[in-house]
């Protein structure tokens, strides 16, 4: 028990070094991470997401020898985590074997978030041999539910092939980490113990579960800067997706549950961008965040070379990477009074952004992370083991009282 305690407070102890790094990476306006959006293109039609309105006619994306120099540079300037973004990021598959071994041999961490759309055999294989890190499957339903909200028919299935090409590939290996990425909104919250469910049976090493993000028309005119309106891709469709009240407290309640039931098994529950986000935020779609770390911290790139303040804001540019260097575009004049305008609380869009709980959480909600992340996954963990025994009874009473005021807090 005493190693084991000791384990837990150096675990405790990286995470809030780690904190107290990114916050001074924040104040020198020094990046550490990439989001290189390789496409706008995708073969989702997502009622949660527009991206897929956002290709430009007749304007050509970055080939391969482009993308190197642009990762070169980002190499150079000591980022280390990248995030390769679409669309759906295997229509670029012309490029995207080989960009991601370019981006291992210099040390790099990748994320790859896909749809499954795409994905085949000879794919799954590939990027199990070129090294990805963390591979995010998106499964915001089962069955008919997925093909609904994802706007294709035949998604579930294909998605359901996918996990299985992943899984096949990668053969007992540790990496990549398979993760399915369920996005919460008021199309799914019925559903979320079934896809826990599917992740689990279909061999996936964790369930994330984010909330939904949703701009209005208001947001955005409130948001023009430089005479530039934004042209963010959490539009607000047909019908909100946001939850209403009674369903934000009920999705408190109901990820608790799905953590206590999939506690020391072999699929992992993240929902601590969910579990540090009021009860009135989730339903009223708003973020309390007054400082962007992603325009700090976090060098967004689009198809076509040019550094963006974020996925929220595409179509104002700091400078391109293929015509300049980056230490003459980061933290230049067009990025300083950006990042002024933003802090002064003039952009209505930041404070409706979902980035804003899952990258740009202050530093007391960092501490708040641990907590649910490592404390009360702690607690969960090691009181709900055993039989009912005497012994394992107290733990369960014990456990039972930390979910009591667990519920209070809201």
């Amino acid at each position: 028990m005493l190693k084991l305690l000791c384990k837990g407070i150096g675990t405790i102890g990286q995470e809030v070094r780690r904190s107290v790094q990114r916050e001074l990476a924040c104040y020198h306006g020094t990046p550490t991470a990439s989001l290189l959006v390789l496409t706008y293109r995708c073969t989702s039609r997502c009622k949660t997401c527009t991206i897929w309105k956002r290709p430009k006619a007749g304007i050509p994306e970055l080939g391969l020898a482009e993308w190197k120099r642009i990762v070169k540079q980002l190499s150079e300037n000591n980022v280390r985590i990248v995030e390769l973004f679409g669309g759906d990021v295997f229509l670029r598959k012309d490029l995207l074997m080989p960009l991601i071994k370019f981006m291992k041999e210099r040390g790099m961490t990748i994320h790859l978030p896909t749809n499954g759309n795409l994905l085949t055999p000879d794919i799954a294989r590939e990027l199990v041999e070129s090294g990805v890190d963390f591979i995010y499957l998106s499964v915001d339903g089962v069955k008919g539910a997925q093909d609904k909200i994802r706007g294709v028919d035949g998604t579930f299935d294909r998605a359901c092939r996918a996990i299985k090409f992943l899984t096949q590939a990668r053969a007992g290996k540790q990496l990549p980490r398979l993760i399915c990425n369920t996005t919460v909104s008021n199309l799914n919250i019925n559903s979320l113990y079934d896809i826990a469910d599917f992740a689990y049976r279909s061999g996936f090493d964790e369930n994330h579960f984010e909330y939904v993000g949703e701009f209005c028309e208001k947001h955005v005119e409130r948001s023009i800067f430089d005479g530039i309106e934004p042209t963010p891709y959490y539009m607000k469709q047909e019908d909100s997706v946001l939850l209403n009240k009674e369903e934000a407290i009920r999705l408190k309640n109901t990820l608790w549950m799905i953590k206590k039931k999939f506690v020391n098994t072999s699929l992992g529950i993240l929902t601590v961008n969910i579990d540090t986000l009021p009860i009135d935020d989730i339903y009223q779609g708003t973020i309390n965040n007054k400082k962007c770390y992603m325009l700090r911290t976090e060098v967004t790139v689009d198809p076509y070379g040019n550094i963006v303040p974020c996925m929220c804001v595409n179509n104002y540019f700091f400078g391109n990477l293929v015509e300049s260097d980056f230490q003459e575009i980061w933290n230049n004049a067009k990025h300083s009074r950006f990042i002024e305008q933003q802090r002064t609380g003039k952009l209505a869009l930041c404070r409706h952004c979902i980035y804003g709980v899952q990258r740009n959480h202050p530093f007391y909600v960092s501490l708040k992370r641990i907590y649910y992340t490592h404390i009360l996954n702690w607690y969960l963990n090691h009181l709900y083991k055993g039989s009912e025994s005497p012994v394992a009874s107290r733990k369960r009473l014990l456990c039972e009282k930390l979910k009591s005021l667990h519920e209070q807090r809201y």
